[in-house]
């Protein structure tokens, strides 16, 4: 998109650079992009599940041990521990 021209609130835009500590207005709309992105398809996936909540069988993957990282910090095994099928 060669050429593209956007018009931003300015005080919105410092109070982003202030609050991601990062110089450049690219930065905060990469930044507010990608935070869009995320939630959008999170709430997409949610509206799904809605719509066909998973089976008794597809619950119990959720309790298999996981092969990848994450997308956060959190230490779910020091929160909640080893748990049961029956809950």
């Amino acid at each position: 998109m060669p050429g593209l021209t956007v018009s931003i609130d300015r005080d919105n835009l410092v109070n982003a650079l202030d609050l991601l500590v990062v110089s450049s207005t690219s930065e905060v709309v990469d930044f507010a992009l990608e935070r869009l992105v995320r939630s959008k398809r999170l709430l997409r996936d949610l509206c799904g599940y809605l719509a066909c909540p998973p089976t008794a069988d597809e619950l119990l993957l959720g309790e298999l041990a996981v092969g990848f990282d994450l997308d956060d910090d959190v230490d779910y095994d020091a929160l909640y521990g080893e748990r049961e099928h029956g809950r």
